[in-house]
């Protein structure tokens, strides 16, 4: 049997048109066989293969697909073509490789014709570099043997007969005609002059401003005219000109490159936007963000970045609603790109939030329901309204439940079966995370494992704001912490182990409504800048936080471990939570209108560095029934605690408590305390340890540091005058009845 024989009734039964190709060539010598399959077509490849033992195998381009289309290819020549040919396409599920460039499958409407793209212009001498196949052309398929080469053609990516056809890509003839691409970028990039210059450099500049031209002429959708501008750059390329690509697409732009050629057709992106208006949309813009507000059924609205896959939804149920016809995907990059100008240029400047906002007088909840309904919250109560305030959807978020008059928060604490001194801490992150302006504290869920760390993350998660993600690893980088806040109100990092320095500092901005700068993507002199407040959960085992700032701002939840008997799973939990979800709502608000109401009468609580975000907490505890200062209180004993587990290894404490035994107190120079302490670290281990200041001046900076965490594990170190012979200190201890100083020690500082 040869490649032909096994082959071709697998392509006929998918709709192929099947054609041997003569051994040590590439072509078919069947007679008839530009014609479509037919009774004399298969009798005349029958009576060939008679006389032509082992031939390969091939197809006749033009069969008819499932979807109404046909099949055709993009045969590009040339090795230097096929990023450039990968970038014009944008999918390329299904493709052939033989000796050099590469085949594309694609998909056509009927009535586009063969061609083939040569070079024009100055650099004609490039010739032919590509061919479209479509009407009576003939392309050969693996594993036919290649003429050339000896070896067998190879797929690149999916075997025809395995791809969903519609996943190839579908070539339109006119560019608003399809969902597709248009034509005419085939022709404005395979025959244009500015490739081959850009692919042999070294001037680059000149040929990057003209194809940009030249292709503004066929696409307003930036992305796609930036890869395909890209692409051409020689390998390894990373000269000045690629990050010029923006302001050449904008100058092309500017210079009207982009208007149609026909000025009296209505295109259907014009269409689209039309219909758009008539149904009634909103522009406004955050942070140079462009948004789109539309109606909701409840009479509010609804808001989506422009560039979301919401508002593409939405324009595409809207339009095919109107007119049974879907939007090409060219016409919809100009909808999209048009309206987020109008967005920057036109839009009202407005704050956009995420699930919470407010102020001291009002807070508003967004539901997350389709009718953009949000609960209200004042100093009188609560109510479901439409906001007054904008709220976007990221893609994942969930729909809160109706809360329910009267209830009561209570019912979580049977759920959690916890203690008082864990309760209050949890109850004040819950509060905190709804305080609408002022800094907020984030939460420590530290515990064995049994303790129900787990479960209590995912109906904190589902309280403040449900999301198809409830946790998720602590991010890599800073940017991408920044990134995963921008579409979380309420943040769940899981199993973490441990936090750098790069990141506590993050984190510490993240919950007082800091800013983080990094370079924009293919623009090295433009920043681009996050800045968001959101509460978040840690939860580990242990040592997890070890940084004082970020311990200064944590409510740390210690549990421990559950009898085997009293242990449920979370299996078990969980709907016994969502029953009581719409209650625990109910008391949630009520207890968030408490804090509304007594808000400016609280004292500011002492001891605490959050104290603001203490007062607002301190503010809600008599709709929680719990003691006033009881919040507070615990959180305070829960910080201590942490900063003193953390630092109690440290050498340098352990030196100070050594030198300060019984509250006696030490009085000297930086310097003086210095010798003392190397000669206690001598004493101890005969290695030097890398984790010991190196100089006095190190000394001074890290007492400096530590000086709060010290305090908190009963040592107290006081900075006085500074006289002639240096900085002078103060340092006294606690009496420590049961220390007992370990020579080996943690050797993290």
């Amino acid at each position: 049997m040869s490649t032909f024989s096994d082959l071709a009734p697998h392509y006929r039964n998918h709709g192929f048109w099947a054609r041997p190709v003569k051994s040590g060539t590439k072509a078919c010598k069947v007679r008839e066989w530009q014609n479509e399959d037919s009774a004399t077509v298969l009798a005349n490849i029958d009576d060939w293969l008679k006389e032509n033992p082992n031939p390969g195998i091939g197809l006749l381009m033009g069969s008819p697909l499932s979807d109404g289309t046909c099949l055709a290819a993009l045969d590009v020549d040339r090795d230097e073509y096929v990023p450039i040919a990968q970038a014009v396409l944008r999918r390329f599920p299904c493709a052939r490789f033989g000796s050099k460039g590469a085949v594309y499958f694609v998909r056509v409407r009927p009535g586009l014709k063969n061609r083939k793209f040569r070079v024009k212009g100055e650099e004609k001498d490039w010739g032919q570099v590509a061919e479209f196949l479509h009407s009576k052309s003939f392309c050969v398929l693996p594993p036919t043997i290649h003429p050339g080469t000896g070896k067998p053609y190879e797929w690149i990516g999916t075997p025809l007969t395995e791809v969903d056809v519609e996943e190839l890509p579908l070539i339109s003839e006119e560019a608003d005609a399809d969902d597709g691409i248009a034509f005419e970028m085939l022709e404005a990039v395979f025959t244009s002059d500015a490739v081959p210059a850009l692919l042999t450099g070294p001037e680059t500049h000149e040929a990057a401003l003209r194809l940009c031209g030249q292709l503004v002429a066929v696409t307003t959708d930036r992305e796609w005219i930036r890869d395909i501008v890209a692409s051409a750059f020689p390998p390894g390329y990373d000269g000045a000109n690629i990050d010029d690509l923006e302001r050449m697409i904008d100058g092309a732009m500017k210079k009207g490159y982009n208007k149609q050629r026909s000025k009296g057709a209505v295109s259907i992106a014009d269409l689209v936007l039309r219909k758009a208006a008539e149904v009634g949309f909103t522009l406004y813009q955050d942070s140079s963000v462009a948004y789109l507000s539309i109606p909701s059924e409840a009479g509010g609205e609804l808001t989506y970045p422009v560039r979301s896959t919401a508002t593409r939804r939405w324009l595409r149920g809207m339009f095919f609603a109107a007119f049974e016809k879907p939007i090409p995907a060219q016409a919809m990059s100009d909808v999209i790109e048009t309206l987020d100008a109008r967005a920057i240029i036109e839009g009202e400047h407005t704050r956009v939030n995420i699930r919470t906002a407010g102020d001291y007088q009002t807070v508003f909840v967004d539901l997350g329901d389709k009718t953009g309904t949000a609960v209200r919250i004042n100093a009188e109560g609560w109510s479901i309204t439409a906001p007054d305030l904008r709220f976007y959807r990221s893609s994942g978020l969930k729909e809160l439940p109706t809360p329910v008059a009267g209830g009561s928060i209570a019912k979580l604490r049977q759920i959690l079966n916890m203690d008082d001194e864990n309760w209050y801490r949890l109850l004040g992150f819950l509060i905190g995370s709804f305080n609408p302006s002022g800094p907020l504290m984030c939460l420590l869920v530290e515990g064995e494992q049994g303790s129900g760390k787990s479960l209590i993350c995912s109906v904190i998660k589902r309280i403040l704001d449900p999301n198809v993600l409830i946790k998720a690893r602590l991010p890599k980088s800073v940017q991408d912490l920044m990134i995963t806040a921008q579409d979380n109100h309420v943040l769940i990092f899981d199993n973490a182990s441990w936090i750098n320095a790069e990141m506590s500092d993050a984190l510490c901005s993240l919950a007082t409504e800091g800013s983080f700068a990094t370079r924009k993507l293919y623009a090295d002199n433009e920043l681009q800048i996050f800045s968001c407040r959101r509460p978040f959960v840690v939860n580990g085992i242990a040592d997890v936080m070890n940084r004082a700032d970020l311990q200064e701002r944590a409510i740390v939840l210690q549990l421990s471990s559950m009898a085997e008997d009293d242990r449920r799973t979370e299996k078990q939990l969980l709907p016994m939570f969502q029953a009581a979800l719409p209650e625990i709502l109910g008391g949630l608000y009520d207890a968030v209108a408490c804090a509304l109401r007594n808000y400016e009468e609280t004292e500011l609580p002492k001891g605490i560095r959050m104290a603001d975000a203490a007062q607002w907490i301190s503010a809600a505890e008599p709709g929680l029934g719990v003691p006033r200062g009881s919040i507070t209180k615990a959180i305070i004993e829960a910080q201590n605690n942490l900063m003193a587990d953390t630092i109690s290894s440290h050498p340098v404490l352990t030196a100070l408590q050594r030198l300060t035994p019984m509250k006696k107190e030490f009085i000297g120079t930086v310097g003086e305390l210095f010798t003392k302490l190397m000669d206690e670290f001598n004493a101890w281990d005969e290695k030097p340890r890398r984790d010991l200041p190196k100089t006095a001046q190190h000394l001074s900076k890290l007492l400096r540091v530590k000086k709060v965490a010290f305090a908190k594990a009963g040592v107290s170190v006081e900075f006085l005058d500074r006289g002639h012979e240096g900085q002078r200190i103060r340092v006294t201890s606690a009496p420590q009845e049961s220390f007992q100083p370990s020579p080996k020690l943690d050797e993290r500082v």
